[in-house]
C-alpha cells in the first residue's frame, strides 16, 4: 500500500505516474468505477490488470498467427492417420492435422510438438511419447477423446 512500484514490479521502470488517456468510453469508465468500489480497489488497478492481461492473451495469439503465417502443411479428411516424431522433426514448416476421426501421435517429444499449429476436429487422438500435456492440449480445437501413454526417457 505504501510503495511506489507495483507488485511484482523489481525495476525503476513500475513506477506509479499518472497517466492521462485520450478517448476512454464514458460509460466503460462508469462501469469500471463501479467495479472498483465493490472490489475494494483503485480504477489504475483495475486498468492495469485489464492491460496486463490484453498483453498476456495478445502475446499468445501473436506467436499463433506466426506459426500460421508460414503456410502450415494442412492434413485433412482422414479415418486415421499415424504420425512419428520424428516425421514432426523433419518438417521444414509447421502442420495442421483437420477433420480427423482417429490421429495417432508416435514418439512424440516437445520438440516434435512444436511442428504442431494446430489439431482441430478429431474424434479420438492417441500419443505416445514425453511430452508437456498443457502444450498439448493448447493445440487442441473439437477434440474428442485423448489418450496420453508416457514413454520414459
Amino acid at each position: 500500500m505504501g510503495s511506489d512500484k507495483e507488485v511484482g514490479g523489481g525495476s525503476d521502470d513500475n513506477v506509479k505516474k499518472t497517466i492521462s488517456i485520450r478517448g476512454i468510453d464514458k460509460n466503460l469508465y462508469s462501469k469500471l468505477s463501479a467495479i472498483a468500489k465493490e472490489v475494494d480497489k483503485t480504477i489504475g488497478e483495475l486498468v492495469n490488470e485489464a492491460i496486463d492481461l490484453f498483453v498476456k492473451v495478445t502475446d499468445g495469439v501473436t506467436e499463433t498467427v506466426a506459426k500460421v503465417i508460414h503456410e502450415p502443411y494442412i492434413i485433412k479428411n482422414l479415418d486415421k492417420l499415424v504420425i512419428t516424431g520424428d516425421e514432426l522433426r523433419g518438417l521444414d514448416r509447421p502442420v495442421m492435422f483437420l477433420n480427423i476421426r482417429e490421429l495417432i501421435l508416435e514418439d512424440l517429444d516437445d520438440d516434435a510438438l512444436d511442428r504442431i499449429v494446430k489439431v482441430m476436429k478429431v474424434d479420438k487422438v492417441l500419443v505416445k511419447g514425453s511430452v508437456n500435456k498443457v502444450k498439448l492440449y493448447s493445440r487442441f480445437d473439437r477434440v474428442g477423446n485423448v489418450e496420453v501413454h508416457e514413454m520414459g526417457s
